[in-house]
């Protein structure tokens, strides 16, 4: 699929080839963009049959979602208001509305600048008929870190010993990206029939929708699942840089540098704990499962596809519970993917350079939850068809 051609938030998961590939599609897209400093007093508020409209000065921009949500809240609107009148074929009420909160929010805060972000969905044709799409609006303090330049900052700052990244996986769009990239020549153990490797997942946008960040992950061949570890930890390889004022390119590829060096002197750790993780019995993993998913406000819907990922391969032990929480991340997107993969690694080792002591007790403590959720009048909320046989 070719940058020309890429619409607003379409997926670039099948851009897997290689890096120079993804690069090339994003500076392909990036040609279809342009940033523009508006004074808010030049701001207006329409609507048509397509949905709201901002103009700047007569120019008129087709409103994205995430800039309507962005400029509500500038404006102390709540965006769900708004977007319940357009659900409901009410674009004049929304128009009139965002319109009457911007007039009150210039006269009690003055005028402002804000960073208009726009794309062209025909290039940068000044003739063209259809109308740019703003895909963010951000105050000053904003610091634009664009895709291509956080891909560069990345690769350039790879541990050479490591061999070449591979991408294991690149999905979001080509505003806001996240991708997961595997070390096959290092880095590389097998564990009971199964290769397990290390590798990074990596995410930025370009519209305010997150920090430019890396994040270590364990990986398992079997059935590519992964767990991303370390990421609460004090002094964790996770890097992460919001976009705030002006980016400090030099102090992020610092930061990464020890983040990823952090992370390749722990591998071998974590592998080990893996290995551990299988010996470890967890009598009732369906209220190991019930639990973490209440404690995390995942609810049911979540706590069942774990266990079904789960008994995709039963397994009682720590590394089984693992290994089901990863194969269920499978089956979503975004910030939901992250935080399931986030927590299987803090279930494998509470931090990157636990001992086994440290993570014997962390699971003696998960084992606990689980039976006592097992027994809770919870446990029949999230799994209303087990019976008491099943528990076991």
């Amino acid at each position: 699929m070719s940058a020309a051609v890429m619409e607003h938030g379409t997926s670039v998961q099948d851009l897997k080839e290689n890096m120079s590939f993804l690069r090339e599609t994003l500076t392909e897209y990036g040609k279809q963009t342009e940033d523009r400093m508006v004074s808010m007093t030049g701001v207006g508020i329409g609507y048509d049959s397509a949905g709201l409209k901002v103009y700047y000065h007569a120019c008129p921009y087709r409103l994205s979602e995430n800039a309507l949500r962005q400029l509500c809240g500038y404006c102390e609107l709540q965006p769900g208001f708004i977007s319940r009148c357009l659900e409901v074929g009410m674009a004049d009420l929304a128009a009139e509305t965002l319109k009457r909160f911007l007039v009150r929010t210039l006269v009690t805060k003055g005028d402002w600048n804000m960073l208009f972000r726009l794309r062209y969905p025909d290039a940068k044709d000044p003739g063209s008929s259809v109308m740019p799409i703003l895909r963010s609006v951000s105050t000053e303090r904003y610091g634009v870190f664009d895709n291509v330049a956080a891909l560069d900052l990345l690769m350039e700052n790879l541990p050479k010993s490591w061999g070449e990244a591979v991408p294991l996986k690149t999905y979001g769009n080509a505003d806001n990206l996240r991708g997961t990239l595997l070390f096959p020549d290092t880095l590389r153990e097998v564990i009971d029939d199964s290769e397990y490797y290390l590798g990074l997942y990596y995410r930025n946008s370009e519209i305010g929708c997150g920090a430019f960040g890396v994040s270590p992950f364990l990986f398992r061949s079997y059935c590519t699942n992964t767990a991303i570890w370390g990421r609460r930890d004090a002094g964790a390889p996770d890097v992460k840089a919001i976009h705030l004022g002006d980016i400090q390119a030099d102090r992020i590829r610092e930061q990464l540098a020890g983040g990823l060096a952090l992370a390749a002197r722990n591998g071998p750790n974590l592998h080990r704990l893996m290995y551990y993780a299988g010996t470890y019995n967890l009598p009732t993993p369906q209220g190991v499962i019930g639990y973490v998913a209440h404690d995390r406000y995942w609810g049911p819907e979540v706590a069942g596809k774990w266990l079904e990922g789960f008994n995709t391969e039963p397994d009682p032990t720590a590394r089984g519970i693992v290994n089901g929480l990863t194969r269920a991340a499978q089956e979503y997107q975004g910030e939901q993917r992250i935080a399931m993969e986030t927590a299987a690694g803090e279930i494998l080792a509470p931090s990157i350079v636990a001992g086994e002591i440290d993570v014997i007790r962390s699971w003696d403590s998960l084992r606990a939850s689980g039976a006592a959720f097992a027994r809770s009048k919870r446990f029949k909320k999230y799994f209303p068809n087990l019976t008491e046989a099943d528990k076991n």
